[in-house]
């Protein structure tokens, strides 16, 4: 069961088990999800189009970001890769090494990014339905302002 709330700026669906955990880290620290028996934080990173013309963020584009971020943190080349156009865009990769997993996804709507992590330090067949739950989360934002969602 998932219910409909406002994070980090954005609309989401948030199944339960999966708690708001952002006071409870070092400041400065992105919002973020985790559950209180889990094994991963989900982290967010949203930037907001203020003013101008839309950028016209594409799938390509995410890709690229996806890339970038791999690349600033030698994270390798991302596994599992997901592409999704619908009426948001995502783009996600998975990344495995120094005895963590961490996915990374950017989502768009063409004129809003969000940069959402998985992190864990637990090998993947203990992780795997937070980490599923923690891509149902990802694929339910809606850039939208909860009165026009």
């Amino acid at each position: 069961m998932s219910q409909p709330c406002t994070f980090a700026s954005l609309r989401l669906s948030i199944p339960s088990g999966w708690l708001d955990v952002t006071e409870d880290l070092p400041e400065g620290a992105p919002p973020t999800l985790a559950k209180a028996d889990g094994v991963g934080a989900l982290q967010f990173s949203v930037a907001k189009h203020q003013a101008g013309s839309n950028p016209n963020i594409t799938l390509t584009d995410l890709e690229t970001m996806l890339g970038e971020f791999a690349d600033k943190h030698s994270l390798g080349i991302p596994l599992d890769v997901e592409r999704v156009t619908s009426a948001s865009q995502l783009v996600g990769g998975s990344f495995r090494g120094s005895g963590e997993l961490i996915r990374a996804w950017y989502s768009s709507d063409g004129a809003n990014v969000a940069l959402v992590t998985y992190v864990t330090a637990v090998p993947l067949p203990d992780a795997e339905a937070e980490l599923a739950d923690a891509g149902f989360i990802v694929r339910s934002i809606n850039f939208g302002s909860p009165d026009n969602v």
